[in-house]
């Protein structure tokens, strides 16, 4: 058995939907510990939490986020204006807060910067908002589908990566290096976590880690065509070269095959089976789920209610139609589902760490 510890889980944000509620709690915090050390692996993903939980478990590795496919560069197109980029959750408010501080910053210490580049934003209307109360002007786009998020990507000729300095920001993989290489798009990211050991500044990536730092990095980004052709092709070089997965197995092949004599043979003679749980609920929750992102609409709410008298113990579709209720202002159940939300979400975990123990 192998356990992995992919979020720091002594300290989720308070804004997270499971931070207080779950992970916060001591005895949540002491089973985690308990089977993280009782497993016979324990693997990381990223060099931050190893370097902190990694006493958990003496035989423990750290497999960082690959990509999944061959990397779909968009072209490279000449603007005028680059469209400079960034995404963020509806939890990443503080970090929306700290990134827009350092944009007017940098636009005060270069005052021409403001009128070089165009800001794209793909979140909420509410950390939106935190920019446009900085007096920056950016071009919003809601939070989507993946497909959606992919278009947006693609859209870019720069994007931006910015980390608190905090366990659990620290702690974070360096996925929106994978997400942006895999566009084609040059990353100007926080000199700090895992993009530490992943970006070479002037190489695969942009660095910074103080507010002038930051509006140099900006300014060559913005301005400097024959540098972001570069970080873009060394990025494009680094997913081909190591980081997919292809090239990531045979890292995670020579752990696992550590780990195999203190199994013992299996009884049949043949090596272990792989076995990929999915569960009868999954492709029709994920459809409704991306409607439910995109438009959703009367039939939407249908969906989720037929599948939560179908699996009445599956509390993200009482959680989706909490919120659909109150998109469409519908007042009447409402406390009820949300309820009933809290309450499924607390007895599957309840239910999970129970028969994982």
């Amino acid at each position: 058995s192998v356990y992995e510890i992919s979020d720091d889980f002594q300290a989720f944000p308070e804004n997270t939907s499971l931070g207080p509620s779950f992970y916060a709690r001591p005895d949540v915090q002491a089973q985690i510990q308990h089977m993280a050390s009782l497993c016979d692996g324990l693997q990381f993903s990223s060099p931050f939490l190893e370097e902190k939980y990694g006493h958990l478990n003496p035989c423990h590795s750290v497999f960082m986020n690959q990509a999944w496919e061959e990397p779909r560069p968009n072209a490279l197109v000449e603007r005028d204006r680059p469209r400079i980029g960034w995404t963020a959750s509806g939890g990443h408010l503080n970090d929306a807060l700290e990134l827009a501080r350092l944009i007017r910053d940098a636009f005060e210490s270069l005052p021409m910067l403001r009128e070089q580049f165009t800001l794209c934003l793909m979140t909420t209307e509410r950390i939106a908002q935190v920019f446009h109360d900085h007096g920056i002007s950016v071009e919003h786009t809601p939070t989507g589908s993946f497909a959606a998020y992919n278009a947006f990507i693609d859209s870019l000729d720069g994007g931006i990566a910015h980390l608190q300095i905090d366990d659990f920001a620290q702690g974070r993989s360096d996925g929106k290096y994978i997400e942006y290489a895999s566009h084609g798009v040059p990353i100007l990211c926080h000199r700090s976590g895992t993009f530490q050991h992943t970006i070479r500044h002037l190489a695969n990536g942009l660095h910074y880690r103080s507010p002038q730092e930051f509006c140099e990095g900006l300014s060559a980004l913005v301005n400097d065509a024959e540098l972001r052709a570069h970080l873009r092709s060394q990025a494009l070089n680094d997913l081909t070269q190591t980081r997919n997965h292809e090239k990531a197995a045979h890292h995670r092949l020579s752990f696992y095959q550590r780990l195999l004599p203190t199994l013992g043979e299996p009884d049949s003679g043949q090596p272990p089976a792989f076995e990929h749980l999915i569960h009868p609920i999954e492709d029709e929750l994920y459809r409704l789920m991306q409607e439910h992102n995109e438009n959703p609409g009367p039939t939407t709410m249908k969906g989720f209610f037929e599948l939560s008298k179908r699996f009445p113990d599956a509390w993200r579709v009482w959680e989706r139609l909490h919120d659909i209720y109150q998109r469409f202002g519908l007042t009447e159940h409402r406390d009820l589902l949300e309820q009933k939300a809290a309450t499924t979400k607390t007895a599957a975990l309840e239910r999970a760490f129970a028969n994982a123990a």
